[in-house]
């Protein structure tokens, strides 16, 4: 079976967050607040933590099975199939809303005339490349990525710091901590518990007793790149920024040096595109792996190409526009997953220590 080090995991989880979230985090959270968003932007950490902790307790008593089989041995027939299965659509509801966030940002940002069906067949055809390729060659892959990165982040970061005004995040707490609790839902029960999709992985790592620190590890890195950014953004529109689609493709767009170096929105995109398609073939092969467990079978690689092609053109069809995509991720999402993350194993527990207890009595009597 292949195998990931602890470095590999915390880079796939690393843009599992920001895959998405240094493109929609920023808007979220301005919506509800803007003097006081650096602080609703360090909540996703506590996100992390509930991740971290699910992923401690499944390690504990499941210490080389995926969560789905883990719900599987649970629950036992029927009621673990139930557990899985909707375990599994929720990875595949998620999988769906980033591959929509995929090619409305590809419409938008750079192909308008361009039909979004045609965008997401070429997501799907790179999504199912990789996940066909394994999870080992993806991780290294990873890891190629990462010394680029280390060379134009800094960059991205560095260049707009003159035109950031302090003054942007006075009073704070303008509007009381109603509002920032409001900007934080989403980070803490949408992408923070984004992070818990790594116990699909746990027989491929090297360490899985490490995992909840990996998660921690990951979830600290991602909330402190969130928070810069969302620092910059504010500093540079101000209030202004609550009107603007990709508040950090128009804060790149705006960044010039001299007469030369200017519209730096190319090499963004780049790299936003990506760590998107990074952050849909995790939860692709998470999906695969769950279905390939579902179905009891030997392999998942059967499960590549119907799955993506269903994840991509679902996006299109449950959400039509950017404003159903918005309403999902701000007022359905965090209940959902809460639900789905957090309550589905608890009730897999539930029903696995009844089930041993039923069975202990009987032994007895």
């Amino acid at each position: 079976m292949e195998k990931i080090s602890r470095y590999q995991l915390v880079l796939m989880l690393v843009w599992l967050a920001l895959g998405t979230g240094v493109l929609v985090m920023p808007s979220l959270i301005t919506q509800s607040t803007v003097t006081d968003a650096w602080i609703a932007a360090l909540s996703l950490f506590a996100g992390g933590v509930i991740s971290a902790a699910i992923a401690k307790l499944h390690v504990a008593k499941f210490p080389t099975q995926r969560g789905t089989a883990a719900l599987l041995s649970m629950g036992g027939r029927g009621a673990g199939d139930i557990l899985a299965l909707w375990y599994v659509s929720v990875i595949f509801l998620v999988g769906s809303v980033v591959a929509r966030e995929f090619s409305l940002f590809v419409s938008i940002g750079s192909l308008p005339y361009t039909s979004e069906t045609w965008i997401a067949v070429i997501g799907f055809v790179c999504v199912s490349y990789i996940s066909y390729a394994g999870i080992e060659p993806f991780a290294r892959a990873n890891e190629f990525v990462v010394p680029l990165a280390a060379l134009v982040l800094p960059v991205l970061i560095l260049m707009p710091m003159p035109l950031c005004d302090l003054h942007q995040f006075q009073p704070v707490l303008e509007n009381g901590w109603l509002s920032i609790w409001r900007a934080s839902i989403p980070l803490i029960f949408v992408y923070g518990l984004e992070f818990a999709v790594a116990i699909q992985f746990v027989p491929n790592l090297r360490s899985p007793d490490k995992l909840p620190q990996d998660i921690l590890i990951a979830a600290a890195i991602s909330t402190v790149l969130i928070a810069v950014v969302v620092i910059l953004v504010v500093g540079v529109f101000g209030p202004t920024v609550r009107d603007l689609q990709y508040p950090v493709l128009e804060l790149v767009r705006v960044v010039r040096v001299g007469r030369f170096i200017e519209r730096l929105d190319t090499l963004y995109g780049i790299a936003v595109l990506t760590t998107i398609i990074f952050k849909i073939t995790v939860l692709h092969l998470a999906l695969c792996m769950g279905i390939q467990d579902v179905c009891r079978t030997s392999d998942y690689r059967w499960a590549i190409i119907p799955v993506g092609a269903s994840m991509f053109a679902s996006g299109l069809w449950f959400f039509r526009n950017i404003p159903e995509l918005v309403h999902f991720i701000e007022n359905v999402g965090p209940a959902y997953l809460l639900f789905s993350v957090v309550g589905i194993p608890f009730i897999g527990l539930v029903i696995w220590y009844v089930r041993s207890g039923l069975k202990n009595w009987f032994q007895h009597h």
